[in-house]
C-alpha cells in the first residue's frame, strides 16, 4: 500500500498518496479539490481548457491526468489550477521548502 499523509500547515489536507519528491500526489489533491468545491470533472475541464488553450478539456482527458498524475509542469498552468480549485499555494511552497532544508541537512551528515 502506498504510504499517505495529512498536507498543510495544520495537516488540513489528505491524506494524499506521497511522492518521489516528497509532496502529495497532485492528482489527488486535484480530485479532491474538485470535490470539495462541489464541481464536476467535466466542469473543471471546460474551465481550465478555456484558461490555457482557448478551448474546453473532455473530461476523459482530466480523468487521465488525475488517474496517471500527468499534470502539466508549467508553472503557469499549475497556477491556474490551484486557483480554479482554491488550492492553497503557500502549502505547497513550505512543504516544497521543508523537503528541499532536510535533503541539505542529509547531504551535510
Amino acid at each position: 500500500m502506498a504510504k499517505k499523509r495529512y498536507f498543510g500547515d495544520d495537516g488540513e489536507y489528505g491524506p494524499y498518496g506521497v511522492q518521489e519528491d516528497g509532496l502529495p500526489n497532485f492528482g489527488q489533491v486535484v480530485y479532491d479539490s474538485i470535490g470539495r468545491i462541489e464541481w464536476t470533472v467535466e466542469q473543471f475541464g471546460v474551465l481550465y481548457g478555456k484558461i490555457v488553450k482557448n478551448k474546453p478539456c473532455t473530461k476523459m482527458r482530466i480523468y487521465q491526468m488525475i488517474q496517471v498524475n500527468s499534470f502539466p509542469i508549467d508553472r503557469k498552468r499549475r497556477y491556474v489550477i490551484a486557483k480554479l480549485l482554491s488550492i492553497p499555494l503557500f502549502s505547497w511552497v513550505s512543504i516544497r521548502l521543508k523537503i528541499y532544508l532536510k535533503r541539505k541537512r542529509k547531504q551535510k551528515n
